[in-house]
């Protein structure tokens, strides 16, 4: 074997050494850093947006050339913006979810307490009934204080539901400027979803 080497050697020469430096050169591999990918925001109840692209510096270095790097400004500070407007519309999104739900638990407090009203003044009524049915075991200033006092109390009812009623039509009318509004709040969210599609799109 050794003699084969040595005729070898003889007929071409030696093998062409490999420097360290050419071997560095070849063997280097390219570095990309492009890092972070903001993802979806954890929501209240209800799924993030996920625009959140924030490319802060993407800069590419060739093997043998450490000094070269290319920036991508103008793409990063697009991104900043399409993900300062997707929190935007998640904080807005959070916010008249919350403001739904105390309206609808308002609204259904209101709504007992009326039906509980009229239960009563239904009983106040058929108790007035039966006191002008049954016959005069007393005097008769005893039962005309009475029912004095019953039309008093039927008064003061009605008046309470009348109150009730108009503040349930307030609510029930703010309920519905409230859901076009959150209407109107997703609908711009998914045109934002569809332009960063698009930009993605464009920049890949």
């Amino acid at each position: 074997m050794r003699a084969s080497s040595t005729s070898y050697r003889r007929a071409f020469g030696p093998p062409p050494a490999l420097s360290s430096a050419s071997y560095g050169s070849s063997s280097a591999s390219s570095r990309f850093s492009a890092v972070r990918v903001l993802g979806t925001a954890p929501g209240r109840s209800g799924p993030g947006l996920g625009l959140g692209l924030g490319l802060g510096a993407a800069s590419y270095r060739a093997a043998g050339r450490p000094g070269s790097r290319v920036t991508l400004g103008s793409a990063g500070l697009e991104l900043s913006a399409a993900e300062a407007l997707n929190q935007e519309l998640l904080a807005t999104r959070s916010n008249e979810k919350a403001e739904l739900q105390e309206l609808n638990d308002r609204f259904a407090t209101f709504i007992e307490w009326v039906r509980s009203l009229e239960q009563h003044n239904a009983a106040l009524a058929a108790e007035l009934n039966r006191a002008r049915a049954r016959p005069p075991a007393r005097a008769a200033d005893l039962v005309h204080d009475e029912l004095r006092e019953l039309r008093r109390q039927l008064d003061l009812l009605g008046q309470d539901r009348d109150r009730l009623q108009l503040e349930r039509d307030n609510l029930a009318e703010d309920l519905g400027a409230l859901k076009q509004r959150l209407e109107n709040e997703t609908h711009k969210r998914e045109e934002a979803e569809n332009n960063l599609v698009l930009f993605r799109k464009v920049q890949g």
